[in-house]
């Protein structure tokens, strides 16, 4: 080992001349080790991290030996610049750090830029940086960084604060079964990345510093679009970042993931006023951090479960921002903060409700701010879709458009006030859809006979049934039906191949009638073009009969009550109409 740390740092001292005389570096280099700041630097050179014999080696195409490392060495996939005087440019198509196995304490997707009081970069940019991390421990993963380690030094001078001194278009971390025993982020210290996209799954986030949160933006950086995907993992703290500027950032969690406290990363203050004049004295303010966003949007599907979603940036107005930032190096470059932050819109879609609501901060979910939407997901289940095209011999009642009538029914959600009770109670809410047939009560028996002789239809009633949209726990037990949808959904009937045909010189038109709170409408279906299946829409779900009645052929007249296009209001789900015999094909969606 001691042979290996000499002759790389021999490697180094012979590098810094060819790199402080270049004006520009624009493709990789053989990978450096520095061992006196025990950091591996790629030189753009797609490495691999992996442990043999309880060892961790990086590896690159052509040198399958390998550098040998530890538990505390600081890994990058970009240039890392050394102590010289030249003004140096980094141009590089991309960088790509992969781990396996072992252990290493830092990875850093693009170049580390330290110094002492000087820098002998001009300007640093990488078109896209790419971190996959498969297996093994490391304890931080940073996209980028520029002032970056405590371990060293990382005095900069005005000259380069700014989006133009470093900056990269995509950044890509992909975690998957691996431990990150303190926190993963896109950037820090006053660099910029238009796009970041972070994947983790199977995986452990931990946070022992408590600085910028487990997984977050980072800290004084610009970022135009974040999205952090979450599966079956555990997350011990998300937050916007840290006096960061984001345009957008979006999470997304599902699976069996925990996650701890998520900051929003919104512009409200610690206090119940929303004022902004929290905590104003210090650099950062209890557990929430100050920056400014310009919308979020979180993700949490069911079987997430996580501590509460509370208020992140702390200012509310440019004039106050810009005073916290006056006589500072960024000044110029953040001080103009992101246009309608004070508004940033922050829309919540949650499965249930929050394990911890009172812990002195503000909770997003429980704010009365316009800006801030609270949607409750609900499952959708057993929904029966049907073939139009099968051959049947039994009318079959179902669904074609299943993406549809998820939008209409998590629509309808949104608004309950019966199902937000239920969730905001911790219970975990899902929907379906049922038809049974029943005998009908003798008050709407009669009420669907009078408007059938008013409307002179004198068609045989193939049966009566119910439809009800169902809101079920997670026991499966019936919590209470919602009588009325916030959009009408499209249903279909497969008509059986076996039906009496039409006589010669008539002309068979289908009916619907429907009995919904006292009152009873004859509502229309659409018979497709092969006279197969009807298509229908409803809204409203209670009683209905349904009956066909074959009528003399008027071609070419139109009824405002007769004719091809009548629409049947229908549900979903499963269905035996009494005489006739009504079967639903009860086809659970893939």
């Amino acid at each position: 080992m001691k042979k290996i740390v000499k002759l790389f740092a021999v490697m180094l001292v012979a590098l810094i001349p060819a790199v402080a005389n270049a004006l520009e570096i624009t493709s990789s280099s053989t990978p450096v080790y520095d061992a006196e700041k025990n950091l591996l630097a790629a030189n753009g050179t797609a490495i691999v991290i992996e442990e043999r014999e309880g060892t961790t080696y990086v590896t690159w195409d052509g040198n399958d030996t390998g550098i040998a490392v530890n538990d505390q060495t600081i890994v990058a996939g970009g240039y890392f610049n050394p102590y010289v005087d030249s003004k140096t440019t980094i141009d590089l198509d991309s960088t790509s750090v992969t781990m396996n196995s072992g252990k290493v304490n830092i990875i850093v997707g693009g170049n580390v830029v330290v110094n002492g009081g000087y820098t002998n970069y001009d300007k640093i940019y990488v078109k896209e940086v790419n971190v996959d991390i498969n297996g093994g421990t490391v304890n931080e993963v940073a996209g980028i960084s520029l002032a970056y380690s405590s371990t060293l030094d990382t005095v900069l001078t005005s000259d380069y604060y700014g989006t133009d001194f470093y900056s990269v278009d995509k950044l890509n971390i992909d975690i998957d079964n691996a431990t990150v025993s303190d926190r993963i982020y896109a950037l820090s210290s006053y660099t910029s990345i238009k796009d970041v996209v972070i994947n983790i799954s199977n995986s452990t986030v931990e946070n022992n510093s408590a600085l910028t949160g487990s997984l977050g933006v980072g800290t004084n950086g610009v970022v135009d679009s974040f999205v952090a995907n979450i599966d079956n993992s555990n997350i011990a703290t998300i937050h916007g970042g840290l006096r960061a500027m984001v345009g957008s950032m979006k999470i997304n969690a599902k699976g069996n993931t925990t996650i701890g406290d998520i900051y929003a990363g919104s512009y409200y203050a610690k206090s119940e006023t929303y004022d902004g004049t929290n905590g104003w004295s210090g650099w950062r303010f209890g557990d929430i951090d100050y920056g400014q966003a310009g919308s979020l949007e979180f993700n949490l599907e069911d079987g997430v479960n996580y501590n509460n979603i509370y208020a992140g940036f702390q200012f509310v107005d440019k004039e106050k921002f810009q005073e916290k930032f006056s006589g500072e190096a960024a000044l110029e470059t953040y001080a103009k903060g992101i246009e309608g932050s004070e508004k940033a819109k922050v829309v919540i879609n949650i499965a249930s409700a929050p394990k911890v609501t009172d812990s002195g901060l503000v909770s997003m979910i429980d704010a009365s701010k316009e800006n801030v939407e609270i949607n409750y997901m609900s499952k959708v289940e057993d929904l029966p879709v049907i073939d139009p095209s099968e051959d049947v011999t039994e009318p079959i009642i179902g669904i074609t458009n299943v993406d549809k009538i998820n939008e209409v029914l998590q629509n309808t959600l949104k608004t309950n006030e019966i199902a937000l009770d239920y969730v905001a109670n911790g219970v975990t809410v899902s929907t379906t859809i049922e038809m049974n047939a029943i005998e009908p009560e003798e008050e709407v028996a009669n009420k669907i006979n009078q408007l059938l002789a008013d409307e002179k239809v004198d068609g045989k009633i193939l049966g009566y049934f119910d439809i009800s949209i169902l809101l079920k726990n997670d026991a499966g037990d019936t919590l209470t039906t919602i009588p009325e949808l916030s959009d009408a959904i499209e249903l279909s009937i497969k008509l059986p191949s076996n039906l009496e045909p039409v006589k010669e010189g008539l002309v068979r038109k289908y009916y619907v009638i429907r009995e919904h709170n006292g009152k009873v409408e004859l509502i229309d279906a659409k018979l497709s073009e092969d006279g197969s299946y009807l298509t229908f829409n409803s809204d409203k779900f209670s009683t209905y009969a349904l009956t066909y009645v074959d009528v003399e052929d008027m071609s070419g007249v139109t009824s405002p009550d007769t004719g091809d296009n009548v629409v049947l209001y229908i549900a979903l789900g499963l269905i035996s109409l009494v005489g006739f015999g009504f079967l639903v094909k009860n086809k659970k969606r893939a």
